[in-house]
């Protein structure tokens, strides 16, 4: 066996950052940003803004100015509080000010979208009947989830037992991909439905944002 030279020692102490994605644009650029994209939303549903969640807005403007820090993001809290308006208002933005490149894995028909919002459910359909497009979702440089915590966690195929949504969570935890997801659930319940394993990664993964509060649905 071959004995390293010295030198080679400080190859052991190299590290390969990946940077977290952001946008290059001030917090107060963003926050702007994402109150007309929010109201976009609240308008296309055919519904009239009647408060704006100032803290939340804040709080994901912030995150997506910010080089540092976790890489994804998690939008919790009761039903019908503005988590999916919010998800998708940010990823209104993103695809307002960001393209991407030509390396970046797209679920969109539409090349130039850099993010899209799938349901939590189809990521188990994708599973069962597109390979591809599971594929996809799991290797995508951004990702949207809505209504994490509904699907099923536990698919059996010829007697094995699979976790689509906990194997394409821990493989974009393995690759530091953002992501960002809605979910009437907390870090804690997150442990109590998935396990520890995946409680563990989502501490470190997600920044958290809770939406609290009435229904704004009527």
């Amino acid at each position: 066996m071959e004995i390293i030279d010295n030198p080679n020692w400080n190859k052991l102490d190299f590290i390969n950052k990946r940077e977290r994605f952001c946008l290059p644009m001030s917090e107060n650029d963003l926050i702007n940003a994402l109150t007309r994209a929010y109201n976009t939303e609240v308008v296309a549903r055919g519904n009239k803004l009647e408060a704006i969640p100032r803290t939340a807005i804040e709080k994901c403007a912030q995150w997506l100015a910010s080089k540092d820090g976790r890489v994804g993001l998690l939008l919790y809290g009761t039903v019908g509080t503005g988590k999916t308006t919010m998800l998708n208002a940010i990823c209104r933005v993103i695809n307002t000010f960001a393209k991407p490149s030509y390396s970046d894995v797209t679920l969109n028909e539409d090349k130039t979208a850099a993010v899209k919002v799938i349901r939590a459910k189809d990521v188990v359909l994708a599973w069962q009947d597109n390979k591809v497009l599971y594929k996809q979702m799991c290797g995508t440089e951004l990702l949207g989830i809505d209504e994490f915590g509904v699907e099923a966690i536990d698919v059996n195929t010829y007697g094995n037992t699979n976790e689509p949504i906990i194997d394409l969570l821990s493989t974009r935890y393995d690759k530091q991909k953002c992501t960002l997801i809605s979910s009437n659930l907390d870090i804690e319940t997150i442990g109590d439905r998935y396990g520890a394993r995946l409680q563990d990664r989502f501490v470190e993964m997600f920044k958290t944002i809770a939406f609290t509060g009435k229904s704004y649905r009527k």
